[in-house]
């Protein structure tokens, strides 16, 4: 199990990867070019990949200790009213 001190950062890493790989899937969702489409889901792949890592990192933490929901992600402002 990580350090107390380090928790924060690996939980702040993980959701990083979480909220990248949501946005990449909301950007495939609405791009009309088949290929990038698949650019963006692979991309939102080699996050969960990232994310997996970094779950590995907390170890034995409960998720429900983490804070937030692995189902909500926050991709930025800009993205938001892009893609809405």
């Amino acid at each position: 199990m990580p350090a107390r001190t380090d928790i924060a950062r690996l939980r702040a890493n993980l959701w990083g990867e979480i909220d990248s790989a949501a946005l990449y899937l909301a950007i495939a969702a609405h791009e009309r070019d088949a290929r990038l489409a698949e650019v963006h889901r692979q991309l939102a792949a080699v996050e969960e990949r990232d994310a997996d890592l970094w779950r590995e990192e907390l170890g034995s933490i409960d998720p429900d200790d983490l804070g937030g929901s692995p189902w909500v992600a926050a991709p930025g402002l800009r993205a938001r009213r892009r893609w809405g």
